[in-house]
C-alpha cells in the first residue's frame, strides 16, 4: 500500500469518527444520525425506484442548468467583448454574484428561485468570466 493511499484511507477513517462522535454527542438521529445509521438507509433505499427517480430529475435539471449556463455565459460574454455597453451592464451583477461568498450565496439563490433554477444561477458567472477574461480580453 501506498503512502499516500495509507493517509487518505486514515483521512477517511478520521472524518468518520468525527462524524461519528458529533452524532453520538447531538444524540438524536432526526438531527444528526451516524454514519451506520446513514449507511443504513441508503442500503434500504438503493432498490427503490423513488431513490433512481429522484436521482435521475436531479441529474437531468444540474445537466440542464449547466448546459443552459454553458450557452448564456459563453454567448454574453462574446457580446460583452463584441459590445463594450454589454460589459459595463453585466460587470454589476457578476461583481455582486462572485462577491458574496458561495455557501451563503447558494443558500439566497434556494429562497429567491427554488432548486430547479440553481444550477443556472450558480454556473453562470463562472462560465461568463472563464470566457470573457481568460479568453478573450487576456488575449490581447
Amino acid at each position: 500500500m501506498k503512502k499516500d493511499t495509507l493517509i487518505r484511507a486514515l483521512a477517511v477513517l478520521a472524518a468518520l469518527a468525527v462524524w461519528q462522535l458529533a452524532a453520538m454527542s447531538v444524540g438524536s438521529r432526526i438531527l444528526l444520525a451516524t454514519p451506520w445509521q446513514a449507511l443504513g438507509r441508503l442500503l434500504a433505499l438503493l432498490p427503490t425506484a423513488g431513490l433512481w427517480r429522484t436521482v435521475g430529475c436531479s441529474l437531468v435539471r444540474i445537466s440542464g442548468g449547466f448546459l443552459l449556463a454553458l450557452a448564456l455565459g459563453t454567448a454574453l460574454a462574446l457580446a460583452a467583448y463584441r459590445w463594450r455597453m454589454v460589459e459595463t451592464l453585466l460587470r454589476p451583477y457578476v461583481v455582486v454574484i462572485k462577491s458574496v461568498p458561495v455557501a451563503s450565496f447558494i443558500i439566497l439563490a434556494l429562497i429567491w428561485m427554488g432548486s430547479a433554477r440553481l444550477p443556472l444561477f450558480i454556473a453562470f458567472p463562472a462560465f461568463y468570466e472563464a470566457v470573457y477574461k481568460k479568453n478573450l480580453r487576456d488575449t490581447t
